[in-house]
């Protein structure tokens, strides 16, 4: 999908971070957008940025985890902006603390959004273009997808899902004219890690994440990929590192995650989990 200009795309949590630096920055290419969030307000200020722009924007309310409200997203897109043509499956939740102390309900909460979200999205979105004959989906997953990442067990296991779930939806929509876009960012400059619950209250992530790189340098990238249908977008130094690290043999990777997993129990301030009987 070369040209741009005059298309429409979807984005899912698109009131802050990534969603937001995605959005704005398809504006930019001249594309309308659909914004999707929980967050009426954030979106509505997104929005605005667009229509300075003189771009049409669509702020649909929507929680990733119910599939009626997917839908809603897609019909109200079609309707009121005329097409779709790129979906983001971007919208996300992050939880830290060791594997065995996270209760039920955060593993679910996590699954639900991170997860279903984007299985649902693909399959919807997916199956639109697919009938139409192009279109593009990207979907978020992390440089926590690509190498386990102790210390951050739901959100790296559901991230290390996306991954698979992405490659093969890629192969599998190919032959229907649809572009598949895997994202494999590693810390960017967000606020997602700093919310209320997540488990890193008592770290300073402001200091964490300063010298991070900037979402607005991940669209840039998401929109060449798009344009050239490149099949995986990694973006920070610790992405590329992760990358690397996945194709190291099975002798090397076991010392090396339990070392990570030591750091990790000392950096969420939580007690190692003790051995299983």
């Amino acid at each position: 999908m070369r040209e741009l200009q005059g298309r429409v795309a979807v984005v899912t949590g698109a009131a802050g971070g990534i969603g937001r630096a995605i959005a704005l920055e398809f504006g930019r290419h001249g594309m309308n957008v659909a914004l999707a969030d929980v967050d009426e307000p954030g979106m509505q200020q997104v929005a605005s940025e667009l229509e300075a722009m003189g771009r049409r924007a669509l702020c649909v309310t929507t929680d990733v985890t119910r599939k009626d409200a997917l839908e809603n997203l897609l019909a109200r897109t079609v309707a009121e902006l005329g097409a779709c043509h790129v979906a983001v499956n971007n919208a996300g939740v992050f939880n830290s603390g060791p594997m065995l102390a996270a209760s039920d309900e955060q593993w679910q909460r996590v699954i639900d959004i991170n997860l279903w979200g984007v299985i649902r999205g693909s399959r919807l979105f997916g199956a639109h273009f697919a009938k139409q004959g192009e279109g593009h989906v990207v979907n978020t997953s992390s440089a926590a997808g690509l190498f386990p990442t102790p210390g951050m067990c739901s959100y790296s296991t559901t991230k290390y899902a996306i991954v698979g779930f992405t490659q093969q939806l890629r192969w599998e929509l190919a032959a229907s004219g649809v572009g598949v876009t895997l994202l494999c960012p590693g810390v960017v400059k967000t606020r997602i890690a700093m919310k209320p619950g997540v488990g890193l209250e008592h770290v300073d992530m402001e200091k964490v994440v300063s010298g991070a790189p900037s979402p607005e340098g991940l669209a840039r990238k998401v929109v060449r990929a798009v344009r050239k249908n490149h099949p995986l977008v990694r973006y920070g130094f610790d992405s590329y590192v992760y990358s690397m690290m996945r194709l190291l043999p099975i002798w090397l990777i076991d010392p090396l995650g339990r070392f990570m997993a030591k750091k990790a129990a000392e950096i969420t301030a939580l007690p190692a989990p003790k051995a299983l009987p």
